[in-house]
């Protein structure tokens, strides 16, 4: 073969065993541990507090961890299929998922009025694609191009708890 096909030749190699490694990698999901929703929901009546539950039912990429935070304060690790839940005074509630920047996720954010007595449930949710892959001729490496999307929404009460009940376990803070 002539240099050129060589290079090129090389090129589609690492490409490959890049594009299969990130696959592989990508597929590996890591699953919380813990007790169910059932065993481990709130109980009893706090009239002067809100409750705030948040899950993560499915959100790329599968296998990291996201810190959640609450009023800036450290609450717990969510991995899929995880939840936890913390009591916060009533009022200005503001919520960031930080995902660690090997994640290629941008965190994610949500600000609300909490009031005395009520709960709120809150999920994380997440999505990554590879939209590209640009080869780097000098090196043969592959640098992919991704899109990747986060988001902290509220959810209805009935719809979060017959969620949580089907899928999620405790994660409390470490």
């Amino acid at each position: 073969m002539n240099t050129g096909a060589n290079l090129l030749f090389n090129i589609m190699k690492r490409f490959l065993i890049s594009f299969f490694a990130l696959i592989f990698i990508s597929g590996c999901q890591t699953m919380a541990e813990g007790p169910s929703f059932a065993e481990a929901k709130s109980v009893g009546s706090y009239p002067d507090m809100s409750t705030i539950y948040i899950y993560r039912v499915y959100a790329k990429p599968h296998s990291i961890g996201v810190d959640i935070f609450i009023n800036n304060e450290m609450i717990a690790t969510l991995y899929q299929r995880g939840f936890t839940w913390t009591r916060v005074k009533p009022g200005l509630i503001n919520i960031k998922g930080d995902w660690p920047s090997l994640s290629g996720q941008k965190d994610s954010h949500i600000s609300f009025n909490a009031e005395s007595g009520k709960s709120y449930y809150v999920e994380l949710t997440a999505d990554s694609k590879i939209v590209g892959a640009l080869p780097i001729a000098a090196t043969g490496a592959v640098t992919f191009i991704t899109d990747s999307t986060s988001g902290l929404h509220l959810i209805e009460p009935n719809v979060a708890e017959a969620t949580l009940y089907e899928c999620c376990k405790f994660q409390q803070k470490q």
